[in-house]
């Protein structure tokens, strides 16, 4: 359970901290919320024993509910129990349903994103980490 948390945490914190500016993304454009079905097959899940999957997905949903990912055709932003960060996104490149982002946190660290958008479904991916989404 303590792998999952940190996953979940890892992806949370690059999410509130990327600065997310660029074009040729509309697939991703409109609003997101976490897709807790999809998390629940991820290989992370599936792992667990039975109980420690239940516990930590019921964690996910409560965690997750209130999340909320926005792209505009310039901007990123990010909503979570009252709070938000936003920022702009550069994409590095995009073909079929892949989009590679360049995001760059305030502190002035870049990351790079790779999004994986069909139809109003979405896995957000950041070095082995994916984090699937579905459109609101």
């Amino acid at each position: 359970m303590a792998s999952i948390r940190l996953v979940l945490f890892a992806l949370l914190t690059s999410f509130f901290l990327a600065c997310s500016g660029g074009g040729g993304a509309d697939k991703i454009i409109g609003k997101w919320t976490v897709d807790v079905d999809a998390l629940s097959e991820m290989e992370e899940f599936k792992k667990m024993p039975e109980e420690q999957r239940k516990m930590a997905l019921e964690m996910a949903k409560g965690m997750m509910s209130s999340m909320e990912f926005e792209f505009t055709k310039d901007t990123f932003k990010v909503s979570m129990m009252g709070k938000s960060e936003e920022g702009s996104y550069t994409v590095k490149s995009a073909e079929g349903d892949k989009v590679v982002l360049s995001a760059k946190g305030k502190e002035g660290k870049e990351e790079e994103m790779t999004v994986t958008a069909k139809g109003d479904k979405m896995v957000m991916h950041m070095g082995k980490d994916q984090f699937p989404l579905k459109r609101k």
